[in-house]
């Protein structure tokens, strides 16, 4: 049975996500405060974690921020929920903190189960294909998540989109800006230098394959030799090639186990 922590001082909703967790066979750990949270996440070592933004001693954004100091706990799915009235930058900064995902209050129940369901399946789709580094008190540390994370992203351009990671399928550099091309067919330009979005980009995903060009490896179709030894890569439903440049042959290679000669 999976165990969802909730952190939140509302009776109402901690008593609403109870029921309706446990309805759905999840083990429910409530914490009223941040300090009893922040707590209940070391010791109890929960699958996930549900928190309010809004705190009567410190808000959810220093909750999950210490949360991920400790080792043990850093790596555990977060989602935040807040008043109906909330802030593009309140997003933005959950989401550049780590957080999965943001629910807005009144919560919906097919909402939270959906989203509850999303992060569990993709963090053990991960754990299975990471090792462990080790574990404590019989429990998984969720040390290997940090870096393995899907983050959502704040554009700004015409109009404001979150923009999940694992939608973006390619980015190439244009001077002081970056142009995102996403997999429903949409390209938006960014006031972004190409180092900054490696910052944030998750690693295990994403890979630089030229100076101006980064990629998302779930979206490569194919990669065939080029001239100077060197390799093109193509992206799903795009019909012109990427080059890798020569100086990232070597560490395009390392992460194919086999590329033609």
């Amino acid at each position: 049975m999976k165990k969802v922590l909730v952190i939140d001082d509302e009776p109402v909703s901690c008593q609403f996500l109870q029921l309706l967790l446990k309805e759905n066979k999840y083990e429910v750990v409530i914490a009223k405060n941040a300090s009893a949270g922040i707590k209940a996440a070391g010791e109890t070592f929960p699958d996930i974690i549900i928190c309010d933004v809004l705190l009567p001693e410190i808000d959810g954004f220093e909750v999950i921020k210490r949360i991920q100091k400790n080792p043990f706990t850093r790596n555990i799915p977060f989602i935040f929920i807040s008043a109906f009235k909330t802030e593009l930058d309140d997003i933005r900064k959950a989401m550049e903190l780590g957080a999965d995902d943001y629910l807005l209050k009144p919560l919906k129940p097919d909402e939270v189960l959906k989203s509850v369901e999303v992060r569990l399946k993709k963090f053990e789709k991960i754990s299975k294909s990471q090792p462990q580094s080790g574990k404590k008190n019989g429990k998984d540390t969720h040390s290997q998540k940090h870096n393995e994370k899907s983050k959502w992203v704040l554009i700004r351009g015409g109009n404001i989109e979150l923009i999940n990671t694992e939608k973006i399928m390619y980015l190439i550099s244009e001077a002081d800006y970056t142009k995102v091309f996403t997999e429903d067919g949409k390209k938006h330009t960014v006031s972004r230098l190409l180092k900054n979005w490696e910052e944030i980009l998750p690693p295990h995903n994403f890979l630089r394959i030229h100076r101006s060009i980064i990629i998302n490896l779930d979206f490569v179709k194919r990669i065939e030799k080029w001239f100077n030894n060197t390799y093109r890569i193509y992206i799903l439903n795009i019909p012109e090639p990427l080059t890798v440049s020569r100086r990232y042959v070597q560490k395009v290679k390392s992460y194919f186990l086999e590329l033609p000669n």
